[in-house]
């Protein structure tokens, strides 16, 4: 080892400094190891390695402190929704005060509570209302409308609450380094010498460079030599930002918390400056083809993210703060130097064995690469009229069982028909590819002459290239793990996870507190009124009632708390004061609790077997099964590497039977309850789950969440076979037709059942992230509340940028540029001088412009008329320019494909796109139906049946207890119990309506239990219990159907279109839509789709407004193109009407690259090409999109999340008047059936109330 003082890369004369390279170019060193960003200027100087990783440069900030969410309460809904909701209330009171006041008219004797509907109507909606007390039809409609609607407005608002109240109150200091440019307050910092320093300091710099520029000269940030200085000044409450690599920021928030103890600092959630790293060496140094080939092994056997994963560990408190640095949650462990001793060993004494195979294999990559360029038409096609001798596995003549691709008959039939050769199948017994002692594999067909072309997954590697000849990669396999599903069994539990015990506490104490305050109150009261020892205070109604309730505000207490309380017993205010606020208190506590109570309730009780193949080397009780002479027991077995590997093979090692020689006998073993889990490819497990489902109906495998490696998956044929390069283009051709994916659809139908069994490779969450219980902190807001009576306080758009390093004038004056000087003439279909709704790219003016500044050129533009690349009969396109000498540069969008580049000079690709859909937008509707939807219709029939036997129960229970009264009634008669005579009637009164009482539990709207014998109240309590759980698990999910949209696009993707009849396709014409779907006479979905195409008359449209006049609100038509011309409709469509009336359908069809054209053979091909390089590097592309093509904000939702989405936080939109139509309309409907049943009323009542005048 060398030691160093120096911090850079490079040297910096300005300030005579040396750089880490001086000790390469002093030959001091013959090896940096350093992630160093690979760019033109530094290959020119120095070797470079193969890249052995790719980051990004992250952004360090300070920890922001967070605070109570106390305003969170008013956010879920929208200030119409609270404007609705209040003046709902007022009618409604005002129509239960009219009907009450119209009643005492005819009933001058009836109870008076005019003006106290006001607390009904609210208690409803808080759900701590009491029932209906009247009699009367028409009240008791309004009432039951008012509290169907209050109940969907309460169920609703809790669904979304739990959003607002988890937001944290401060936000980050910033998310990109957008915001950096954006504010004017925040400091820039950076290590003087790296590659952002140099970036930032190119006198030359443009666009978003530039203004990081502008920003550090205008902030006057202070620089710093070490990365520890500029960390020191990110303290809390500063307002200074560090940008460095992402490696060395999370190294900074670990290391900060290991001496601190907190997480005082954190990452922005966007890095920037993403690219690959190398090694360096000297240049033309005799060991970088070595290295190279160590740091590709390295890749192949996943070391190197298993380093990472060792070495880049964060704390389990700081996870959040490292969220967008990737950082996986491992243990605090390393492993030393010594674990890996074999390893490194191995792979130095390979490097010397294998230097002179790397070195003629980069060679013949070089070569078959110059070669692929060519046409191939100038491959000669030795296969025509040829007999070949082929090796499937799965062919039907084999024994069952052998492994081999499901797909390759269909290959083999295309292959043959497209280049022209005939074939025999082989019968094979063996099931591995390499040869073992005393046992022939498949590879020994192939040296022996018997076999010309084996069909199969086989997976390359450098060993196997050496002696056979692979064809083109065909397939990307990765190798998952198949484990038995576990049976989920009932999650008790989950009613105590969504508080911590802090909030338990808090809540047990704050209950006691309310129930002894009340207590201490109520006594005080009747204190008072013995005291005064007047008659007529005695006999109050109120003072009464609260002798009755003496000593049991627990039952209120608790009442409220679950949802099922009554009104408040006393009229004295202060007792009502306390009351109320513990009413508001209990209100949050219990939406609060029920808008996370879904998230543990529906959670799974036992977990998968494993997530990882970590899982696997930490249990010693877990077998591993591989294939015998599989790639997996060829990656774990075949070797004597320690650490990690050591403890695979002991897994493997352990059991008997853990290598199989059919992977039918492998599954076998993986069954239900079993600790068995097997590793292979990901097409074969999808194959197991599949015959298993198929053999027993249930969904007893599934696959673990996280694969371990991909692969390239290959088909092999003799060294040096001459049928290598046709084989080659047939599968080339293949895989720009999209038929291996869509042949999986043939051969592969997956049941619908088991989809969530297949659902692994990084699409759930990491492991170990559940949803955080809520915290004190999450409900401050409900226990301030209470304690200070006060109402709740108050609680971007970010782009990821690429930016490549600085390149001076110097770059491509050291090559020919033989445009420099030169005027061309380009055709650039856009032009203003062109006639207006070509097809072309928006930013092709900028680019031309670029291009004639950087290369020194001068240009013209050339106008034209045609919209079509290739010419058709008597009709010309804009390639004849290119042949008939008119035209020197196309800058138009063209797809590269094997014919045009045997005509014309095709550039570097310059951009990627995807085939996309253009569909009408349909109106969202009423959402009214979605009340229903969170049951599934056993569930509401469980709840029919569970109400009406509580309800026969009760009232058998209520006569049973009648009739022991009335026996009783004969001994008690002459004795002087008028309580027992008003208990009595109270009890008769209630007879035959406890469905009110049930069903008024079930809506959170009953009143207190009105018995009090102990079976009753039994039978009470438990439907009462039951009914919070119901309504809290209702209430969890109703918000997902509430804000679910009615009418669901027309289209999904492409399939929807072939299995649609009544779906019109419109494309281009002469587009290349148009030249993959119709110029050919392939079947399946293609001819699916020529006949919807040809089924419609304007199918086909000469310019691309053509078509989208035919996508209208209400139409069956899907307009197929670019993806960027569709983004460039829907912004011209939203301009002229102000609605965003078009979008994108959800699945884009393929992704294509684009080039642009010159004449075949042009000497400015490669300068342009350079030119297209550089502008990659810089982001140029992708940042001049932002430019022209600036999406309307209120069509973000409509267009596929692209690199024009906004990346900032998104914040959960409040509910709308649309999402809560159905509970206005509900309500709407039932005061008007309330009012119609006024008005019968007043007219049958009309011929009583003349009768007595009659008489007089």
């Amino acid at each position: 080892m060398i030691r160093v003082t120096e911090n850079a890369l490079e040297p910096q004369p300005q300030k005579k400094q040396r750089g880490l390279f001086n000790y390469l170019f002093d030959n001091q060193c013959d090896i940096i190891v350093s992630g160093v960003p690979v760019t033109h200027e530094r290959s020119r100087v120095v070797d470079l390695t193969f890249p052995w990783t790719y980051g990004c440069y992250a952004l360090l900030i300070p920890a922001q402190e967070q605070i109570a969410n106390i305003f969170a309460t008013i956010k879920p809904f929208q200030w119409p929704v609270w404007l609705g909701l209040f003046i709902s209330i007022i009618c409604v009171i005002i129509s239960l005060n009219i009907l009450h006041q119209q009643d005492q008219l005819e009933h001058p004797l009836a109870e008076r509570r005019a003006g106290d509907y006001y607390l009904y109507v609210l208690g409803i909606l808080m759900s701590q209302g009491n029932a209906c007390t009247s009699n009367r039809f028409v009240v008791r409609v309004v009432a039951g409308v008012w509290t169907l609607a209050a109940f969907v407005f309460v169920q609703a608002y809790t669904s979304t609450l739990f959003t607002y109240v988890m937001a944290p109150n401060n936000p980050p200091l910033i998310n990109s380094v957008y915001d950096v440019i954006e504010s004017s307050d925040i400091n820039l910092l950076y290590r003087t010498g790296s590659t952002l320093n140099v970036l930032v300091s190119d006198p030359d710099a443009t666009g978003i460079v530039l203004k990081i520029r502008n920003k550090v000269i205008a902030s006057n940030s202070p620089r710093c030599n070490l990365i520890s200085e500029c960390i020191a000044m990110i303290t809390p409450g500063s307002r200074n930002v560090f940008a460095n690599a992402r490696s060395f920021q999370v190294d900074a928030v670990r290391e900060n918390f290991e001496k601190t103890g907190k997480c005082g600092i954190e990452l922005a959630r966007d890095c920037f400056l993403v690219g690959p790293a190398a090694l360096v060496l000297q240049k033309h140094s005799p060991y970088t083809d070595a290295i190279s080939m160590g740091l590709l092994h390295l890749r192949e056997s996943g070391i190197l993210e298993h380093w990472l994963s060792w070495f880049s560990w964060m704390p389990r408190q700081c996870e959040r703060q490292a969220t967008n640095g990737q950082v996986k949650r491992k243990k605090a462990r390393s492993l030393s130097l010594k674990n890996l001793t074999s390893a490194f060993i191995a792979l130095l004494i390979g490097f010397g064995f294998s230097l002179f195979a790397f070195v003629c294999e980069v060679l013949t990559g070089i070569r078959h690469r110059r070669q692929s360029q060519t046409s191939l038409a100038s491959v000669p096609n030795v296969l025509k009229g040829k007999h070949l001798r082929i090796i499937w596995p799965r062919w039907e003549g084999n024994p069952k069982g052998l492994s081999g691709p499901l797909k390759g008959g269909v290959i083999i039939d295309y292959l043959s028909a497209r280049l022209g050769f005939t074939y025999e199948m082989v019968r094979i017994t063996e099931n591995r590819l390499e040869p073992a002692p005393n046992q022939r594999g498949l590879f020994n067909y192939l040296w022996d002459g018997k076999c010309d072309f084996l069909v199969s997954s086989v997976s390359t590697t450098w060993e196997r290239n050496k002696i056979f000849d692979f064809t083109t990669p065909w397939d990307y396999g990765c190798l998952t793990f198949l484990i038995p599903v576990h049976s989920e069994t009932a999650n008790i539990k989950s009613v105590v996870k969504p508080f911590q015990w802090p909030v338990w506490v808090g809540l047990v104490v704050t209950v006691v507190c309310v129930i002894v305050v009340l207590t201490l109150i109520q006594r005080y009261l009747l204190y008072t009124e013995h005291r005064s020892g007047t008659e007529s205070a005695t006999n109050m109604p109120g003072n009464s009632l609260s002798k009755g309730q003496t000593g049991r505000q627990y039952v209120y207490v608790f009442g409220n708390l679950l949802s099922q309380g009554g009104p408040c017993t006393s009229d004295r205010i202060s007792f009502r004061f306390v009351a109320g606020v513990w009413t508001l208190a209990a209100f949050i506590f219990v939406q609060a609790y029920t808008s996370t109570l879904f998230t543990y309730v529906v959670a799974p009780v036992n977990q998968p077997l494993i997530n990882s193949i970590y899982d696997i080397a930490e249990n010693p009780d877990i077998n591993l099964l591989v294939k015998k002479a599989g790639t997996a027991d060829t990656m774990f077995t075949n070797n004597n590497w320690t650490g990690f590997y050591e403890k695979i093979r002991d897994r493997i090692n352990s059991m008997e039977d853990s290598r199989c020689v059919l992977i039918s006998d492998c599954i076998k073993l993986v069954t239900p309850g079993s600790k068995n889990v097997f590793i292979d490819g990901y097409a074969y497990q999808l194959d197991a789950i599949k015959e298993d489902f198929k053999n027993t109906g249930k969904c007893n495998l599934q696959l673990a969440r996280d694969t371990y490696t991909c692969l390239l998956v290959a088909m092999v044929l003799p060294k040096h076979s001459p049928y290598t390069d046709p084989i080659n283009k047939g599968i080339l051709e293949l895989r720009e037709g999209g038929f291996f994916d869509y042949w999986d659809l043939w051969f592969r139908p997956m049941p619908g059942q088991c989809m969530e069994n297949i659902k692994n490779s990084g699409f759930k969450p990491p492991k170990g992230r559940k949803h955080p219980p809520l915290s004190l902190k999450n409900l401050s807001g409900a226990f301030l509340l209470f304690l200070m009576t006060a109402e709740e306080s108050f609680g971007c758009d970010v782009r990821s940028w690429h930016s490549g390093y600085r390149h001076s004038l110097s770059s491509l004056a050291s090559m020919p540029n033989p445009l420099k000087g030169q005027h061309i003439r380009i055709i650039w279909p856009r032009w203003e001088g062109n006639p207006k709704g070509l097809s072309g790219p928006l930013k092709g003016g900028v680019i031309i412009d670029y291009l004639a500044a950087r290369l020194g050129f001068t240009y013209e533009m050339v106008r034209i008329t045609e919209n079509r690349l290739e010419p058709a009969p008597k009709q010309r396109g804009l390639f004849d320019y290119l042949w008939d000498g008119k035209c020197d540069f196309l800058v138009t969008a063209v797809v590269p494909t094997w014919e045009r580049n045997k005509v014309v000079d095709l550039t570097m690709p310059w951009d990627y796109t995807t085939l996309s859909l253009l569909i009408p937008v349909h109106r969202d509707i009423a959402n009214i139906k979605s009340v229903v939807k969170p049951f599934q219709w056993p569930v509401w029939v469980g709840l029919i049946v569970t109400a009406i036997c509580v309800v026969v129960v009760l009232n058998l229970i209520q006569r049973y207890l009648e009739y022991m009264e009335h026996r009783s009634s004969s001994e008690t008669a002459m004795e002087p119990f008028p309580n027992l005579t008003r208990n009595n009637s109270r009890l008769n009164g209630r007879a035959g309506k406890q469905y009110l009482y049930v069903l008024g539990n079930l809506l959170s709207q009953g009143g207190p239990c009105v018995c009090n014998r102990l079976s009753f109240r039994l039978v009470a309590g438990v439907w009462t219990l039951a009914a919070f759980i119901f309504v809290q698990a209702y209430t969890s999910i109703l918000f997902t159907y509430v804000v679910a949209p009615v009418n669901l696009p027309l289209i999904n993707s492409i399939y929807d279109i072939a299995d649609s009849d009544d779906i019109n396709l419109l494309m281009k014409k002469a587009g290349t839509p148009e030249g993959i779907l119709m110029n050919n006479n392939w079947t399946g979905i293609y001819e699916k789709i020529r006949n919807r195409v040809n089924s419609f008359p304007d199918s086909r449209c000469v310019l691309v407004s053509d078509c989208i006049k035919f996508i209208l609100p209400g139409s069956r038509n899907v307009f197929i193109d670019g993806a960027p011309y569709q983004l460039d409709a829907i912004k011209q469509d939203f301009e002229k009407t102000g609605k965003c009336n078009l979008q994108l359908a959800r699945d884009s069809y393929s992704t294509l690259p684009i080039a642009m054209a010159l004449p075949k053979h042009s000497p400015y091909t490669n300068p342009i090409s350079k030119g297209f390089l550089e502008l990659q590097e810089r982001g140029l592309v992708n940042y001049w999109d932002l430019w022209f093509r600036p999406m309307p904000v209120q069509c973000t939702e409509n267009f596929k999340p692209s690199r024009l989405q906004s990346s900032r936080t998104q914040k959960h939109p409040p509910l709308s008047l649309k999402n809560l139509t159905g509970a206005f309309l509900v309500l709407l409907v039932g005061i008007s059936l309330a009012f119609l049943a006024f008005l019968c009323e007043q007219i049958i009542s009309m011929p009583g109330r003349q009768r007595p005048c009659r008489r007089i």
